[in-house]
């Protein structure tokens, strides 16, 4: 849509806009989640492990609704991995070793099976974000 606004800035600012009231899904804490979808390659899962294992966890978790990240159309969802990141891992006592390995071995750590169970039930409720 950046790219899009030579062609028509009315129309692409207008999807700029609607594009906004979905950030929730790039928050810290949501961007782990796409580790267990199958819309990204195997080396933007691997891209978001190894930030997220980089990434030192909080002492705490904050609370409250998420900051929006910026976006650029440079970003990536590695780039969205941060402290909070670790909160859905942490919340099912999930550790963390599977994340240094291949994409392709995953499914045969526990712990991502749990976690991909976990994460495959989830309902999703997108009432906020369609409301605006």
């Amino acid at each position: 849509m950046m790219k899009f606004k030579r062609t028509d800035p009315e129309i692409a600012q207008a999807v700029l806009q609607k594009l906004e009231n979905h950030k929730w899904y790039l928050t810290q804490e949501v961007v782990p989640f796409a580790l267990f979808g199958s819309r990204l390659s195997d080396k933007e899962k691997q891209d978001i492990a190894a930030k997220l294992h980089a990434t030192e966890e909080p002492d705490s978790f904050r609370r409250g609704k998420p900051m929006f990240p910026q976006v650029t159309a440079k970003t990536t969802l590695a780039d969205l991995v941060g402290p909070e990141s670790h909160l859905l891992l942490d919340t099912l006592g999930i550790e963390y070793d599977w994340l240094l390995q291949p994409v392709a071995t995953w499914p045969r750590s526990d712990d991502y099976s749990k976690a991909l169970e976990y994460v495959s039930n989830i309902k999703v409720v997108n009432d906020i974000a369609e409301s605006r």
